[in-house]
């Protein structure tokens, strides 16, 4: 997708212009995101479905409060074909979500 990384915009306007929060929330999201992504492949290997649809509905908000609309987009869709049930391989989507989480974290250093 075209969709940016972190819309550097979006996320100062939402935070009103305050670059200090805005590493400040950068850098949560980095230091909480890695467990969770732990917990989605516990919760995949089990095929736990309702504890992986929590964990994409929560990574889908938080990525979206610091603007990451690659990412977002990517869990979004994830979700939604959960929900769907469709079929698909939830080892190779959550080994896209783990490599596009580490794109994106490397992207949160630079800016942090």
């Amino acid at each position: 997708n075209n969709l940016p990384i972190i819309d550097e915009a979006l996320l100062e306007k939402r935070l009103m212009g305050d670059k200090e929060l805005v590493k400040e929330l950068l850098s949560k999201f980095a230091e909480n995101t890695r467990p969770v992504l732990e917990k989605l492949i516990k919760a995949v290997r089990t095929k736990d479905y309702e504890e992986i649809k929590s964990i994409l509905h929560n990574l889908k908000g938080a990525s979206g409060n610091i603007s990451a609309l690659s990412f977002q987009s990517f869990v979004a869709s994830f979700e939604a074909k959960l929900i769907a049930k469709e079929s698909m391989d939830l080892e190779e989507e959550c080994d896209i979500i783990t490599k596009k989480y580490a794109f994106l974290e490397h992207h949160i250093k630079k800016l942090i």
